[in-house]
């Protein structure tokens, strides 16, 4: 199953109809949200955001390299490869080149907006339709 982190990447075509047209945040970041809380309380906790990311560890060294993170993202569309780099270079917050739990904490906080050790859907989507709109503006369409 796709989490959300590729819930960007590998939703992106099926929000799309398999077209890379368009993306619409709002909607992207719904299902992202909803696919990324496992236990359904309406809250991502920072369990369940590392648990996305280690669909993304191919070799179990409790690391995430950009090469196994892009590789995934791009097993079913290479088109994808610009937008994955951009959000590795998004995760990696010590940038060290690799993914690891301070890196997971330090995403985590980033969307915690009220800082309450939560992070609801509003807090999710605020976050993301502002980092869809980063992106937008290094040259990746979207709506």
């Amino acid at each position: 199953m796709k989490y959300f982190a590729l819930a960007l990447i590998a939703l992106i075509p099926a929000c799309l109809g398999q077209q890379h047209q368009c993306l619409q945040p709002d909607f992207v970041a719904h299902v992202m949200f909803v696919e990324s809380d496992k236990d359904n309380d309406a809250v991502l906790h920072l369990t369940e955001l590392i648990d996305v990311f280690d669909v993304y560890d191919a070799n179990n060294d409790t690391k995430v390299s950009r090469h196994e993170y892009v590789k995934y993202q791009t097993e079913n569309d290479p088109e994808l490869d610009g937008i994955s780099n951009a959000l590795y270079n998004v995760y990696d917050f010590n940038n060290d080149h690799h993914l690891t739990l301070d890196d997971y904490v330090a995403f985590y906080r980033s969307m915690d907006a009220d800082k309450d050790d939560s992070v609801t859907e509003p807090e999710f989507k605020t976050y993301w339709v502002q980092l869809f709109n980063s992106v937008k503006h290094h040259g990746h369409q979207i709506c």
